[in-house]
């Protein structure tokens, strides 16, 4: 009956959370669409802003669909497919196509030396997609995302960066579980689903791996990942 239960929750909170994340794309998308159908004169004059904001929520839905596919592998234990050696620089050039941000607001530094990771390929994409738009997320205007990475004898050390709002000592210890958000203003303004950090630590747990995170108010978050090497 426990799991049941358990069950019978997830499916409640994926529900509320769907229900909640999915209303603000759709509602956008919908807005621009009646927008330039209602006024055709503006087609000519705000054809590419519009669509561009357009494409930019459907993006999101499709993430955040894709986010809960996810949880619905971690709850099945079937998050991994294949397990291969890739340089992390192809892992995390795929995971930053996946994100629409201005590149001069939030630069993203690296500094990973060419290193290796072990791991599912589209699941580690996953991983570090989360960890850098959840860096973003939070960051200020001209704040810098650095990635660090060095190789050691049994795994590859990757570090994600940030300059923002920073987590405080009472929500840290729990800021990896299923949809918890911290409860302030700058946290509600960012929105999201309370899924990304979760996933990432499930994706790292499947590897094998670990993930924690250092931050302080006001002072930015590093959340580094231990990544085994396995064949």
């Amino acid at each position: 009956m426990r799991r049941i239960d358990e069950i019978e929750q997830l499916k409640n909170e994926l529900v509320s959370t769907v229900s909640h994340e999915l209303k603000t794309p759709l509602a956008a998308i919908k807005a621009y669409t009646a927008t330039l159908r209602q006024n055709p004169e503006l087609f000519a004059e705000k054809r590419e802003e519009y669509l561009r904001i357009i494409e930019e929520q459907a993006d999101r839905l499709s993430r955040l669909i894709d986010d809960l596919l996810l949880v619905t592998r971690v709850e099945a234990g079937q998050l991994l497919r294949r397990r291969t050696t890739i340089p992390l620089d192809a892992v995390l050039d795929e995971a930053l196509a996946e994100i629409h941000f201005d590149t001069k607001r939030h630069p993203v530094l690296r500094e990973t030396g060419n290193a290796l990771v072990s791991g599912d390929p589209d699941r580690l994409r996953d991983l570090f997609r989360n960890l850098i738009e959840n860096a973003i997320k939070y960051s200020p205007e001209g704040g810098a995302i650095a990635i660090r990475a060095r190789e050691e004898a049994d795994g590859t050390i990757v570090e994600v960066s940030d300059s923002g709002i920073g987590i405080s000592g009472d929500d840290l210890p729990y800021v990896f579980e299923r949809f918890y958000r911290a409860n302030s203003e700058a946290v509600e303004a960012a929105g999201g689903s309370g899924l990304g950090l979760y996933i990432a630590r499930a994706i790292v747990r499947a590897h094998g791996g670990k993930i924690h995170a250092k931050s302080e108010s006001g002072r930015g978050t590093t959340f580094t990942v231990s990544l085994p090497n396995r064949d």
